[in-house]
C-alpha cells in the first residue's frame, strides 16, 4: 500500500524522542450479527497503533505547522506520512492520521511544545514515500488597442496590460501579466 504524498512541514521535520511511545491496537471488534449471538470479528487485517508524539517549535514554524495542520490537512482529516522511531533501532515511514486536535503549550523565547497522538496505519516501510514532481508556469501575452471616433474632431488611441494575480492554496502565488 503506497504511502500519501503529503509530509510534515520542513520546519518540523522529525518527532521527539522524549516521550514517544505507542500502544497497539487490536485488530478484533464486537460485530452483531443478523442472526445469533454477537462474538468479536477481525475487522482489520493489520494491528494499527496509537503512537504520542512531540515537537518543539520556533514561533515562525509554528506559524507554518499550524498553516499545515488546518489548511493541507484540513484540520486533521486527511492523512499523511510521518517518520517515527520504531520499538528498536532505526525509523519506520506510516500512513499517518491525527487522533484528535494537538495540544500546543507556549515556551520560554516563543517556542511552542506540540504533542498529540497518530493513528498508524499499515506496515511500516524503510523508504519514504516518492513524491511526484511538479513544476510549471505559464506566460501569456495581454495587449490591446483601441481607436476612439466621435465626429472626426476627435481621435485618440489606448494601448494596456493587464495583470491577474491568484493566491493558490498552500500560499503560492500565480499570476498573468
Amino acid at each position: 500500500m503506497p504511502l500519501p504524498t503529503l509530509l510534515l512541514p520542513a520546519a518540523a521535520d522529525c518527532w521527539l524522542l522524549a516521550g514517544h511511545g505507542a500502544q497497539w491496537q487490536t485488530v478484533f471488534a464486537d460485530v452483531a450479527m443478523l442472526t445469533g449471538h454477537r462474538r468479536k470479528r477481525r475487522v482489520v487485517t493489520t494491528r494499527p497503533q496509537i503512537a504520542n508524539v512531540a515537537l518543539i517549535l520556533e514561533r515562525d514554524e509554528m506559524t507554518v505547522f499550524h498553516a499545515w495542520f488546518r489548511d493541507t490537512l484540513r484540520r486533521g482529516e486527511r492523512h499523511f506520512a510521518a517518520r517515527v522511531k520504531e520499538q528498536g533501532p532505526g525509523f519506520r515511514w506510516y500512513d499517518a492520521a491525527w487522533l484528535s486536535q494537538y495540544t500546543a503549550t507556549a515556551m520560554h523565547l516563543g517556542r511552542w511544545r506540540v504533542e498529540g497522538q497518530l493513528i498508524l496505519a499499515g506496515v511500516g516501510q524503510v523508504d519514504p514515500p516518492t513524491l511526484g514532481a511538479f513544476a510549471g508556469g505559464a506566460v501569456f501575452a495581454l495587449a490591446g488597442a483601441a481607436n476612439l471616433l466621435v465626429l472626426q474632431q476627435f481621435h485618440g488611441s489606448a494601448v494596456f496590460a493587464l495583470t491577474i494575480s491568484h493566491r493558490l492554496r498552500g500560499g503560492a502565488v500565480f499570476a498573468l501579466e
